[in-house]
């Protein structure tokens, strides 16, 4: 692993730190430190997988939270440690044998629901996911792309609809977006859901241009004369 990466990776680390440390304490509190060695192998063996660098980068430095039913975290959902990986990958292996056994059905998703770079199937064994939110969409990176594309990319997976479509271009890249939208202010602490979710989902902003000191709200448009 280069050191360039991994020290990309900490500084995103520490921005998303600080931001917790003042804003949401009890989330950073739920945080655990960083994987092993063995823990990484234990992962990749039970998932046949072996994880990009940049996520392995990031988990070396946070493994995930310490409790699946704990705060949202991580794009709003809870931010999986490699054992919450390899739970949430196993649950959805066993979603796709219990729906093999269905007369007819097939592990396909039609075209018109993927973005492009994503292989169109209902569930992928290389898809690994790292975030999930309480509704069971899954943030996956995926290993096994279309043709074209770049193995490692984020794609986000619907358990009860065909959609499937790609956010970013890596865990990387997923991670420094969401430091950019914590100091802009597009998520929020929430009790109603607990812990940190996009101010959109908080029905006390469901109409209005957000909480206060949020930085990227749009400019309102100056009336005509």
């Amino acid at each position: 692993m280069s050191t360039e990466l991994t020290a990309a990776v900490d500084a995103l680390w520490d921005r998303i730190e600080a931001w917790l440390a003042a804003s949401a304490p009890h989330v950073l509190a739920g945080l655990n430190g960083g994987a092993t060695d063995e823990e990484f192998a234990v992962a990749e063996v039970a998932i046949g997988v072996t994880l990009p660098e940049d996520v392995r980068a990031s988990w070396r430095r946070r493994n995930g939270q310490k409790n699946d039913d704990g705060d949202g975290m991580l794009t709003g959902g809870y931010f999986h440690s490699l054992a919450d990986m390899v739970d949430d990958w196993q649950a959805w292996q066993g979603a796709l044998t219990e729906r093999s056994t269905d007369p007819g059905w097939e592990n396909v998703t039609p075209a018109g629901d993927v973005d492009p770079g994503i292989r169109p199937l209902w569930w992928n064994p290389a898809w690994v996911p790292v975030s999930r939110s309480d509704s069971g969409i899954s943030w996956c990176v995926d290993t096994d792309p279309a043709q074209g594309s770049r193995a490692g990319q984020i794609i986000l997976v619907h358990p009860h609809d065909p959609w499937r479509s790609v956010e970013a271009e890596n865990f990387t890249a997923l991670l420094s977006r969401f430091a950019d939208d914590l100091e802009a202010g597009e998520y929020v602490v929430s009790d109603e859901y607990t812990g940190i979710i996009p101010w959109q989902d908080v029905s006390e902003y469901a109409d209005g241009d957000g909480p206060p000191g949020r930085t990227s709200a749009a400019e309102p448009e100056e009336e005509e004369e």
